[in-house]
């Protein structure tokens, strides 16, 4: 079963190549993040809320028009606050008819508001890269982009380089997504939440390099059962204040359908997370450990074979920080599944 498993993810890109997918005029991408959920603990209680939705549309088989929002309140026992955010952007594609590679180049709007203490943010973002399907409605955006932005009368720019999924509908299959069924079987994968990014902030003549990288991957051990691993790296550096902060996050987990894939699937879910990091400069230094352990079940409604929207009812408790809560996430999963 470990040989299947390392075999897969080894042919992963290279299995790419042959997922066709090509662009065309009325085609949507989605994306979706959202969390619902209260902390408790330590005499203290705190309430969150964030979702941040975007959807866009092919108006031809070039160009991409959408947009994005975001919406966070937050309150404790005896404060609250909010932010909102909107997110429009456009995309040209030069290749559409290519066969799973296309070459792009972008623009995206940022304009966010808060509710006390920073002024309004706004500004914008140029990018370039490749959208590379590893299924027919999976893909990986992969490329560099600017950002500047006014935050608080300052200039902060931004280069970056962006590894992330995104998910596509096609616009002639939209009579299926009410009733599409799971293709995920012994031998599948699951890879919601996997993302990489390198970003140089630049401020005052002072500059941060901060490195991410968050894979997620979960394997069919069966046709019901699955297993994984989330890791979490962050790197962070400016040496203009001497400042270095590092983090490392591992966070195995399990999950099992109640059902075989079809339309709507049921599921029971329970991990573990180990957190390590450390953060100095030339005044102090601080370093420790996190260990927490989840459970909760969800469920997966899927609009085409290989993405399903998903939410999860989750309990966590933090044994160092001796506080739990109780979380309704939701999200856009996707399935990589060998048989396709």
């Amino acid at each position: 079963m470990k040989t299947r498993l390392v075999l897969f993810l080894s042919l992963f890109l290279f299995l790419s190549n042959f997922a066709h997918a090509q662009l065309q005029k009325g085609d949507l991408t989605i994306a979706a993040t959202g969390r619902l959920g209260s902390e408790f603990g330590n005499g203290e209680s705190i309430f969150g809320l964030q979702v941040n939705p975007s959807i866009g549309f092919f108006v031809n088989d070039h160009l991409l028009i959408g947009s994005g929002v975001s919406l966070t309140l937050g309150t404790t026992f005896n404060s609250g606050g909010f932010a909102a955010g909107l997110f429009p952007f456009a995309r040209y594609y030069f290749n559409p008819a290519a066969a799973n590679s296309h070459w792009f180049a972008g623009v995206r709007g940022n304009l966010s508001f808060f509710s006390e203490g920073i002024d309004a943010v706004y500004g914008g973002t140029v990018e370039a890269g490749v959208t590379q399907f590893i299924s027919r409605s999976i893909a990986l955006d992969i490329g560099p982009y600017y950002s500047l932005f006014n935050v608080q009368d300052d200039n902060l720019d931004q280069f970056g380089l962006r590894v992330s999924l995104r998910a596509f509908l096609r616009g002639g299959d939209a009579d299926s997504w009410k009733s599409a069924s799971g293709n995920f079987s012994e031998g599948s994968l699951m890879i919601g939440g996997s993302s990489a990014n390198l970003v140089i902030n630049s401020l005052e003549r002072s500059s941060t390099t901060s490195f991410s990288l968050q894979p997620n991957v979960g394997y069919f051990f069966s046709d019901q059962f699955l297993a994984g691993m989330g890791l979490g790296v962050a790197l962070s550096r400016n040496s203009d204040v001497n400042f270095r902060s590092t983090s490392l996050d591992f966070r195995p987990f399990a999950r099992y359908y109640l059902n075989e894939a079809q339309h709507l699937v049921f599921f029971a879910t329970g991990g573990m997370g180990l957190s390590v990091f450390n953060t100095e400069n030339d005044f102090f230094e601080a370093s420790g450990t996190q260990f927490d352990f989840f459970a909760g079940a969800g469920a997966n409604l899927f609009i085409t074979p290989d993405i399903a929207l998903e939410g999860t009812l989750t309990f966590d408790h933090n044994v160092d920080r001796e506080v739990s809560s109780v979380a309704f996430d939701f999200g856009v999963q996707f399935f990589l599944n060998r048989n396709e």
